[in-house]
């Protein structure tokens, strides 16, 4: 499958999926709690919300402030760069995206906003699109481990930042195409095996127990889904630490969240299963603790040159 092709299949699966009817929790992002856990971890307070916490951390990076203009690669809805708009630090982002429905969608919600000249969607390649020196911050956020090759997104993130400009990141870092290593499998499995059953029933199908430990995916079966997931997300932190050497990166863990929880939160009760959520949170944090984690914070600073 050549790249062409590749990305029109995944701006055919990403347009697809803004109309589809998700279960309930039955991921990390759609958890408040954990939500709020991985905001502490980034920027060390317990704030609500997905994203709070990267604007609250860049925001005690550089208080005070404003980015003129900023860009963000496979914005989808744009929740963070809305956020951001909102809160006043940056006053303009150009939002490229190849799913065009999700950019229709993108549209609506802005202009309801009143962010339509704020929050500026484009289909196009923002690689070949977007001049050096533009942007006073560059946004990655969970768009980046789609990219075919980070080193080149990454550099290029480098070139169209001006004097000074930031990248923001926070992403998916784990292994490519999500070949997870028998470490982080079994770490998973451990949490799944300490609960009881009744946490294991399968959602979509309840008299059936999802697996102690899970599979790793089937590339090419993954491929033909979305030929972008994790394509390149294994060298994320290498290529970050290579480009922007300075960079403040914070692992967020996964393991547990991402990995063991996957379809087992549907079960766990937000509030009345809070002690045991929280007791995962704090497995996930001695997983971090041990070298693994799935996903990464990071700010960086385009020194003066």
């Amino acid at each position: 499958m050549d790249t062409a092709e590749a990305l029109r299949k995944a701006a055919q699966h990403w347009s697809a999926t803004v109309n589809t009817v998700r279960p309930s929790r039955g991921r990390w992002w759609q958890s408040p709690t954990i939500c709020s856990h991985l905001n502490r971890t980034i920027c060390g307070e317990l704030v609500p919300g997905l994203g709070a916490g990267n604007v609250a951390a860049l925001r005690r990076r550089f208080p005070g402030r404003v980015f003129g203009r900023g860009i963000s690669v496979g914005a989808g809805g744009a929740p963070l760069e809305t956020m951001l708009v909102q809160a006043g630090i940056v006053e303009r982002f150009d939002l490229y995206e190849i799913a065009q429905a999700r950019i229709e969608q993108g549209r609506i919600q802005a202009a309801a906003q009143g962010l339509a000249d704020r929050l500026v969607y484009y289909n196009a390649n923002a690689f070949t699109s977007a001049s050096p020196g533009t942007y006073d911050l560059v946004n990655w956020f969970d768009s980046l481990h789609h990219m075919f090759d980070v080193v080149e997104s990454l550099a290029w993130s480098r070139t169209v930042l001006a004097e000074n400009g930031v990248l923001l990141l926070d992403e998916f870092v784990g292994p490519t195409h999500m070949q997870y290593t028998d470490r982080q499998l079994d770490l998973a499995a451990a949490a799944r095996a300490c609960l009881p059953k009744r946490y294991l029933a399968n959602p979509s199908w309840p008299d059936e127990l999802l697996p102690l430990r899970e599979s790793r995916p089937d590339i090419e079966a993954m491929k033909q889904v979305d030929p972008t997931e994790c394509a390149d997300s294994g060298r994320i932190l290498p290529a970050l630490q290579l480009i922007f050497p300075d960079a403040e990166i914070i692992p967020t863990g996964g393991v547990i969240y991402h990995l063991a929880l996957s379809d087992v939160l549907a079960n766990i009760h937000e509030k009345g299963d809070a002690a045991l959520l929280n007791s995962l949170l704090l497995a996930d944090d001695l997983c971090i603790a041990l070298g693994q984690s799935l996903r990464a914070f990071a700010i960086a600073l385009k020194p003066a040159e």
